[in-house]
């Protein structure tokens, strides 16, 4: 569903939000894997 550039904000948003709470900076793994998926 996503394109390759959807997909790459979405996780450099999440690691922004990650990093900075420090608490899910490993969240932006997993939507990785819906790229060979789909």
């Amino acid at each position: 569903m996503f394109n390759d550039s959807t997909l790459d904000v979405f996780i450099s948003k999440l690691s922004e939000y990650g990093v900075s709470k420090g608490t899910i900076r490993f969240q932006p793994e997993i939507p990785r894997p819906a790229r060979f998926i789909s």
